[in-house]
């Protein structure tokens, strides 16, 4: 998601769906381009902090 005015940048959002089809965020980061470094970035930490 693509962000305007005091916040721009780009949104990246992770979420899960669980067994009763709610859907719940998981985690976020606001980064100032869509790239790979960024996507890398996001990922590695999702990896570290989310998953055992």
């Amino acid at each position: 998601m693509h962000l305007y005015g005091r916040y721009g940048g780009v949104l990246l959002i992770a979420v899960a769906q669980d067994g009763n089809s709610n859907i719940m965020p998981i985690a976020f980061a606001n980064v100032e381009s869509k790239s790979t470094k960024s996507w890398s970035f996001f990922l590695t930490n999702l990896r570290r902090h989310v998953t055992p």
